[in-house]
């Protein structure tokens, strides 16, 4: 194994489900539904606070990760 090659178990968290507070999602606020993307929506909070002309915002991911309803919290 090469030194910074991760294992196919590595790759892998399983979490205990007794850690959470709810029984099912149906009930969780969405505004709570961001989970790891300190980082992103930081850069995004960036972005859109440059007050200048000629800077444009280039956001990328996979359909239905949610990207329109990310910007618009970090929007508003």
């Amino acid at each position: 194994m090469k030194k910074y090659e991760l294992s196919h178990k590595a790759l892998k968290e399983i979490c205990n489900p007794n850690t959470f507070k709810f029984e099912t999602t149906a009930g969780l606020d969405e505004t709570d539904l961001i989970y790891g993307q300190d980082r992103g929506i930081a850069a995004l909070a960036f972005g859109l606070s440059i007050d200048s002309k000629g800077y444009n915002l280039f956001i990328e991911g996979p359909s239905g990760v949610r990207k329109n309803y990310v910007c618009k919290e970090v929007c508003f």
